[in-house]
């Protein structure tokens, strides 16, 4: 059984919309991310929340340029 610390906290904001790719939009995290999160060890939230935090980052950069270049037509 894993050792599961309570001690990080979810990232969730309770803003929870999944995109195309069931990543949720207000957390970044997958959707099997979001429901292993109860039952992982520390380690494996610590990876999690850099996996998001990396998602996070994609994304911004994406509308940064989405907006730069505005609509497709």
């Amino acid at each position: 059984m894993p050792d599961i610390d309570n001690g990080t906290q979810s990232p969730c904001i309770r803003n929870c919309c999944l995109d195309d790719e069931d990543t949720c939009l207000g957390c970044f995290r997958s959707l099997e991310e979001i429901k292993e999160w109860g039952v992982v060890d520390n380690h494996r939230r610590l990876v999690i929340l850099q996996n998001a935090k990396q998602r996070r980052k994609a994304r911004e950069v994406w509308l940064s340029a989405a907006y730069r270049t505005g609509p497709v037509p």
